[in-house]
């Protein structure tokens, strides 16, 4: 089987260098070699085609033309024009109007990490923390915090409503060391009452007035009291922390 399978596999490969003997023989014989290219022929244009062509100048049809478009719209399904809403105007008459800075400045911290401002709302009479360069949370988002200073705070509220400074009220703010003012109707240091005199209220004898405290006095003093024991409770911890780290070196 495998004698056979080789005398045809001799076979077969003879008969194919035949074939390329014999290609190769009519190819050094000259055969297929005598072609050649037909010169090209010269094209005839046409007169018209070699003329200049003319300039006319465009002119747009006049609308009345296309007024049958406009009554009998190709993309509607009724072929009926539809109004043009007009949605950035009925936007722009939606948006509420800026709210004004309606805010009392109550206290100013200013260290060299950071500088906050402290404001009380007049509207809802919640006390309000800002930073230098954040803006107010709430209603009055529109305004933020741009320069603060050690009695005054200026807040920029865009191209509508321009800056506005807030002052720190100085005659309600407590001086440290003060005494305590004294009670309605105490008579000042050196005045005796006269015998037989009614007492005064204030006096002892007398039943105090009932006095109401100012709320949000209180508030302010309390927040900024509170802002200051917190600060400093910060700067002893770090002067603490300091001392160790130079112990351990």
């Amino acid at each position: 089987m495998k004698r056979e399978l080789g005398q045809w596999m001799t076979l077969v490969l003879g008969a194919l260098c035949g074939v390329f003997a014999l290609i190769a023989i009519l190819q050094s014989l000259g055969v297929g070699s005598g072609y050649r290219l037909l010169a090209d022929q010269p094209a005839e244009l046409e007169p018209e085609l070699t003329q200049p062509m003319q300039q006319i100048e465009f002119k747009l049809p006049d609308l009345a033309q296309y007024i049958e478009i406009y009554q009998r719209p190709l993309f509607t399904n009724d072929r009926k024009p539809r109004p043009i809403d007009d949605k950035a105007g009925a936007v722009a008459s939606t948006e509420a109007p800026p709210v004004p800075l309606n805010a009392t400045l109550l206290g100013v911290l200013i260290d060299p990490e950071r500088q906050v401002a402290i404001l009380r709302d007049n509207a809802s009479s919640t006390v309000i923390r800002v930073r230098q360069g954040m803006p107010l949370p709430g209603d009055l988002s529109g305004w933020t915090l741009q320069e603060l200073g050690p009695r005054k705070a200026i807040f920029d509220g865009g191209a509508q409503q321009g800056t506005a400074e807030l002052k720190l009220d100085m005659s309600k703010t407590p001086v440290a060391g003060a005494p305590p003012p004294p009670p309605p109707g105490t008579p000042p240091p050196g005045m005796a009452q006269s015998p037989g005199a009614p007492p005064q209220p204030g006096q002892p004898g007398a039943m105090p007035a009932p006095q109401a405290l100012p709320t949000d006095e209180a508030a302010r003093q309390a927040e900024v009291q509170r802002i200051i024991e917190q600060r400093r409770a910060q700067m002893r911890a770090e002067a603490e922390k300091a001392s160790q780290q130079q112990g351990k070196q």
